[in-house]
């Protein structure tokens, strides 16, 4: 059954090492759950899980909802992964 507060963030890559230490720009996990503390979600809680290090849920259905964040490589690199 689905906790409707329970919200997962899917981190689908990092930002690069060097714009995070040289212009201090937070990794994508952050930067998301910084947006969504700046907003009203009623108590909400999130799950952060990291695609390409974690396994991902079996059950989606147990969220209110998912939130995909970014990724350097372009869906036009044609990774394995994106493929």
């Amino acid at each position: 059954m689905a906790d409707n507060r329970a919200i997962l963030l899917l981190q689908t890559g990092d930002v690069p090492s060097g714009v995070m230490t040289g212009w201090g720009v937070p990794n994508f996990d952050r930067m998301f759950m910084d947006a969504m503390d700046a907003t009203d979600c009623n108590g909400c809680t999130a799950r952060v899980i990291h695609a390409q290090k974690e396994r991902l849920p079996e059950d989606a259905a147990q969220y209110a909802g998912i939130i995909v964040t970014g990724s350097p490589p372009m869906v036009s690199d044609r990774e394995p992964r994106s493929e």
